[in-house]
């Protein structure tokens, strides 16, 4: 096997084994560059709220430029292959609720590009869709139950953004 191949399996193995706190440095890395872009804006006056559960289908609230942001965050290393994620429909029913996917290189950690779901500011989160999640885990008979409350959407339905200037402009105009 080559040696970038290995090297690639053996970042790959220490990201699975590491997910929390690989999560958390894309999550500290997005809220730095946001809060940099709003500060470069002359956006001074701006909060960031977490949550403590993800029963509500966000993780963090953006308050900025008179727009709360109920914020989902994902992420997706560079290469990565996932075509949906799943999105609670209570998110909809938030103060401009969005989703920021974001894709990230596995051996720095930079985030190499947002992907969008989301509203103009003050406008709900677009339509999940009707595509229902069904549990990853079956039960003792084989049976995979439904999780009504989460909707499957899409790659296709994000808009790629290439930097934090043009997603701070979606998300807070």
């Amino acid at each position: 096997m080559p040696k970038a191949t290995m090297q690639s399996h053996a970042a790959a193995d220490q990201a699975s084994l590491s997910s929390h706190t690989l999560e958390s440095i894309i999550e500290h890395r997005f809220l730095a560059d946001c809060g940099t872009e709003l500060w470069g804006r002359g956006i001074h006056d701006f909060e960031v709220l977490h949550s403590e559960s993800d029963n509500s289908g966000y993780d963090i609230v953006i308050e900025a430029n008179g727009v709360m942001r109920h914020v989902q965050l994902k992420a997706m290393r560079k290469g990565g292959t996932r075509a949906r994620i799943n999105v609670h429909q209570a998110l909809g029913n938030k103060s401009s609720g969005c989703v920021v996917w974001i894709i990230y290189d596995p051996q720095n950690l930079d985030i190499e590009q947002y992907l969008w779901f989301g509203g103009e500011p003050d406008r709900p989160l677009p339509d999940l869709g009707d595509r229902v999640v069904k549990h990853s885990r079956a039960n003792s008979e084989g049976f995979k139950a439904i999780r009504p409350a989460l909707r499957n959407v899409p790659k296709g339905w994000f808009t790629p953004v290439s930097n934090m200037t043009d997603l701070a402009k979606l998300m807070f105009g």
